[in-house]
C-alpha cells in the first residue's frame, strides 16, 4: 500500500513539480545566456547604419532601403556561436534541484537537500532578423531591427528526456527615417528575407 501511495505521489507531484522546475530554470539560463551573447557581440559598435544602408534620389526621398547582408551575417553568427558556447557550459554542469521545491509545498520551497539533473543540448543555436516599422511622428517613420535566437536543451530524466525550446527577441538597433518610405526593400537575398516590410 505504501509502495503505491509513494509511486502515485511521485507521478502526480513529484515529476511534475520537478519539469516545471527545471523548464522555468533552464528557460531563464538559457534567455541569459543569449542576452548576453548578444551584448558581447555588440560591444564592436555595429550601429543602424553598419546593417542598413538608405538610398535616396536627388530631392532626398528614400527611394531604397538595403540590407548589408555582410554584416548581418556576421553578427547573427557571433551571437549564435557565443551564446551557443555559454548553453554548453550550463548543459555539461546540469542544475540542482531541491527536494523540497518537488513537494510543491510553499514552506519547503528551495529547503532539503539538491538532485542533480542532467541536461543534454539539442541541435545548434538558430538566428533570424526582423524588423518593424511605426508611426514616429508627421513625416516619421521608427525602423527596429530585432534579432531572435532560438535554442533547445534536453533535461535528462530517469524514463524520458524533456525538450525545452528557447525563443530569445533582441533589439538590436532602431533609427527615425525622415519622409515617405517605400512600400518594398530589398532583403538579404531570395532564401532569406530580413522581413523589411512596414507595418
Amino acid at each position: 500500500m505504501l509502495i503505491v501511495l509513494f509511486s502515485t505521489f511521485c507521478l502526480n507531484i513529484i515529476i511534475p513539480n520537478l519539469i516545471y522546475f527545471t523548464r522555468q530554470k533552464v528557460d531563464s539560463m538559457i534567455t541569459a545566456a543569449v542576452n548576453k551573447a548578444v551584448f558581447t557581440a555588440l560591444t564592436e559598435k555595429m550601429d543602424y547604419d553598419d546593417l542598413i544602408e538608405i538610398y535616396t534620389d536627388n530631392s532626398g526621398k528614400i527611394n531604397m532601403i538595403q540590407a548589408n547582408s555582410a554584416n548581418i551575417n556576421k553578427l547573427a553568427r557571433d551571437c549564435s556561436v557565443i551564446a551557443q558556447e555559454s548553453i554548453n557550459k550550463i548543459v555539461g554542469e546540469g542544475i540542482e534541484v531541491p527536494l523540497g521545491t518537488l513537494t510543491g509545498s510553499p514552506l519547503l520551497m528551495g529547503q532539503g537537500l539538491h538532485i542533480k539533473v542532467k541536461l543534454s543540448p539539442i541541435g545548434l543555436v538558430n538566428t533570424s532578423f526582423h524588423s518593424e516599422f511605426e508611426s514616429a511622428g508627421i513625416n516619421q517613420t521608427r525602423h527596429k531591427i530585432y534579432l531572435n535566437l532560438s535554442a533547445e536543451v534536453g533535461v535528462v530524466l530517469p524514463f524520458n528526456e524533456q525538450p525545452i525550446s528557447n525563443v530569445t527577441e533582441v533589439l538590436i538597433c532602431e533609427n527615425i527615417l525622415i519622409g515617405n518610405v517605400p512600400d518594398t526593400y530589398l532583403s538579404l537575398d531570395g532564401n532569406n528575407p530580413l522581413n523589411l516590410i512596414p507595418k
